[in-house]
């Protein structure tokens, strides 16, 4: 249902078209070489997303019209209006953007609301296009592909950049201008050499790293995720809370100290499997029990 400000907006839209056209059919209106006076101008807009078959000016004559400069801002102004959420956002914005002529200028509370129609019909696009798999398979596809056929000049200019950008990169944190020394060089490469030959140091890094935390808990036994990911599953107040609860639980473990530890929040975690104290597990927490 069009709102009253639409309802306005197509009566001012329509009224500019068809002055143009009628001006343009008696041949009032031509487009010259050099400075033109008008442009060119599609009624019904031709977006693929609103009447892309109302492109051709043969089979439709009467969609397409000269407007002035004027004219033509203004009907795409009206047109984000009359055809709202769909791509006429990205057509305005394009027209007061365009790279080749500079000379265009538009006030600051007119950029602002471009600018938004612009994005808000982007992320709309991309949102939908990204949901289907097929879309993203085919982009993956093209940038591969397009990547291959790339010029050898510019693959190695970019790898030369990217080189610059991590130079002196050490465990994540960007020092520029930061080299190792030669000493610090030869320990590197000899450590690489001797590990290289240690069959349990391969062994080690081959295999993906797990984190979990051993769980107890009403007679269930249970391995979750990271700290991270599992103390809501838990049923604790935040991350925080949980993790100084299973360095609490850790310390009476590594001390074989069970005995003497609280039994708090009614459950057991820690990041060491003790499967084999269950037993005493539940023996101290009915000992609590009877004395409370």
């Amino acid at each position: 249902m069009r709102t009253n400000e639409q309802k306005l907006a197509r009566r001012e839209y329509f009224n500019i078209f068809k002055k143009a056209l009628i001006e343009t059919k008696n041949g009032l209106r031509k487009k010259k070489k050099g400075i033109a006076e008008f442009e060119w101008h599609h009624c019904l807009p031709r977006a693929k997303d609103l009447y892309p078959n109302w492109q051709s000016r043969k089979l439709y004559p009467n969609n397409q019209a000269l407007l002035t400069y004027k004219e033509h801002y203004r009907a795409h102004e009206l047109s984000i209006i009359i055809w709202y959420g769909s791509s006429m956002a990205c057509s305005l914005w394009r027209m007061t953007h365009d790279k080749k002529d500079s000379t265009r200028f538009i006030t600051a509370e007119d950029y602002e609301k471009q600018k938004i129609n612009y994005i808000k019909y982007m992320q709309k696009f991309f949102k939908d296009y990204y949901s289907k798999p097929e879309n993203i398979e085919n982009t993956s596809k093209r940038s591969l592909k397009m990547w291959q056929n790339i010029d050898d000049t510019i693959r190695l200019n970019r790898n030369k950049k990217i080189s610059n950008k991590l130079m002196g990169n050490i465990n994540g944190s960007y020092r520029i201008n930061t080299k190792h020394t030669e000493k610090t060089k030869r320990i590197i490469s000899i450590k690489k050499k001797l590990n290289a030959l240690d069959p349990e140091y391969i062994k080690k890094i081959s295999q993906p790293k797990k984190v979990f935390i051993y769980y107890f808990h009403e007679n269930k036994y249970e391995e979750l995720h990271s700290i991270k990911y599992s103390w809501k599953l838990a049923g604790f107040s935040s991350e925080p809370v949980f993790s100084r609860y299973v360095r609490y639980c850790n310390y009476f473990l590594i001390n074989n100290s069970l005995s003497e530890m609280f039994f708090r929040n009614n459950c057991f975690a820690s990041h060491i499997n003790f499967k084999n104290e269950i037993v005493n597990l539940l023996k101290i927490y009915k000992e609590e029990v009877n004395n409370a």
